[in-house]
């Protein structure tokens, strides 16, 4: 599956993230551990795929929790996560790859890769995740599967955190390591400036992407991102960040209202998102 599986005929992207079934787990208070619990998850990320598949232009998938989205699909693209959720295990690590869904099986089923990668220029890891991101982009091409590589730029211990040395860590990672992707998503860069200067940096679409912002907080960076060279957005918890508000009385999740969410709320947001990147795209081409 190449890019234009996942854009609108203006060249938008919006894509949801229904990969992060153990962030979402975790949200609304269920241990993945038990297999009622997972049912559970697999059932909203279902709900979340199939309301998605109708107004965005992509679904992020893994290969345990939200593959089965992909058999109820409209018309959306696929994408499916070649790596394991790094919140599980060390962030700052080297990913690890699924071991029984790979780019063979990506390409059977007509999809795309999506890998995130947590990076830094200086980090001990860096030539060492450049190794693997070449390497999977290689075999990606030989496929003839396109990639989106996520980007997501962090402070070393011992750095100061500040605006200025995100911004330059963010801007030496693309240019590191963006020319083994077909499509990138991005954090916010913080200013309109900065979402220029990637976009003159980059000759392929970017994204962005979202972290733990709230979603007005999310809907304004994406207009300046948009208006500033972005093509769409690739957004996951910011959707849903409400969830773990509704519980019962026992503080376990309240089914019936987290699902009156999703058919209304978190439906509203996907045509919000997508309305506002469709409208700024047309105008900026």
């Amino acid at each position: 599956m190449t890019l234009p599986s996942i854009q609108s005929k203006q060249g938008t992207i919006g894509l949801i993230e229904l990969d992060l079934a153990p962030k979402l787990a975790s949200l609304i208070g269920l241990n993945l551990e038990l297999q009622e619990n997972v049912a559970v998850i697999e059932k909203l990320l279902t709900s979340m795929g199939e309301i998605s598949s109708h107004h965005l232009t992509g679904l992020i998938v893994d290969p345990i929790y939200s593959f089965a989205v992909t058999k109820k699909k409209g018309q959306a693209g696929v994408l499916t996560r070649l790596t394991i959720l790094q919140d599980e295990t060390d962030p700052l690590a080297v990913p690890s790859l699924f071991p029984n869904y790979g780019l063979e099986e990506m390409r059977n089923n007509y999809n795309m890769a999506a890998l995130e990668l947590f990076y830094h220029p200086q980090e001990d890891n860096a030539l060492k995740k450049k190794q693997l991101l070449a390497e999977i982009y290689d075999y990606c091409d030989y496929l003839d599967i396109h990639l989106l590589l996520k980007i997501i730029a962090y402070t070393p211990a011992g750095q100061e955190p500040s605006q200025e040395n995100f911004q330059k860590s963010q801007l030496q990672a693309i240019q590191e390591i963006c020319r083994t992707a077909d499509v990138v998503a991005l954090q916010y860069p913080l200013d309109p400036l900065a979402a220029a200067t990637i976009t003159a940096e980059l000759d392929i679409p970017w994204v962005l992407s979202s972290q733990g912002q709230s979603y007005e907080e999310y809907k304004q960076e994406l207009r300046v991102s948009l208006e500033n060279g972005a093509t769409g957005f690739c957004i996951g918890t910011p959707l849903w960040r409400e969830l773990k508000n509704m519980k019962l009385e026992d503080k376990s999740p309240d089914l019936e209202k987290i699902n009156q969410f999703i058919e209304t709320t978190f439906k509203d947001r996907l045509i919000e998102l997508m309305r506002i990147s469709t409208e700024i795209v047309k105008n900026n081409s």
